[in-house]
């Protein structure tokens, strides 16, 4: 099956939807085992019942950006690095925004904090690292319109102001519209 329009993706939602609870959990634990950023992602989802894992799980593949730099452990193709910003950027929207915007908010500087990091290893692939750190910015928008007014501006002057790559323009743009609101 090739799902390629949303149509598609509906369909196969409906198919999947039919089938036995057991059957999709053991069939979703199955892919935990992979080593890639498939496995990373279907661990996080694994523990989604509980906030505290959910956000442990991500702070760790979020510290895992710096230290696969320095260890060099394995190779890392420029597509997997932006697979597995998209994958973090996903289960921060979806499992933690909406319980808790200051732990997602808490997420997402963490994330841009390792932008530098990103941008070393991603090769040719600098433009997925760039559309990801537009997604964050745009995550951060929403997670702060709860948040302390004075404790979110400091963090994202200091972010900007620390900008050693230039990708985090989108971030100054959602400091000076927060600025702008009374």
């Amino acid at each position: 099956m090739r799902i390629e329009t949303n149509e598609d993706l509906e369909i196969a939602i409906a198919r999947l939807a039919s089938r036995a609870p057991e059957v999709l959990a053991t069939f979703i634990a199955s892919l935990a085992f992979d080593g890639g950023p498939i496995g990373e992602q279907v661990r996080t989802f694994i523990v989604s019942d509980d906030l505290s894992e959910t956000s442990a799980s991500l702070k760790e593949r979020i510290d895992a950006l710096r230290r696969s730099r320095r260890a060099n452990h394995r190779h890392r193709a420029d597509e997997e690095l932006g697979e597995r910003l998209g994958y973090i950027l996903r289960s921060i929207e979806t499992l933690v925004l909406p319980l808790s915007p200051t732990r997602a908010f808490e997420l997402l500087v963490l994330l841009i904090e390792r932008d530098g990091d990103a941008m070393e290893q991603c090769g040719d692939d600098s433009w997925s690292v760039q559309m990801h750190l537009e997604t964050a910015a745009s995550l951060i928008a929403t997670a702060m319109k709860t948040l302390p007014s004075i404790e979110v501006r400091q963090t994202l002057e200091r972010l900007v102001a620390e900008d050693g790559y230039g990708t985090r323009t989108p971030l100054a743009n959602v400091s000076a519209n927060r600025s702008k609101k009374p």
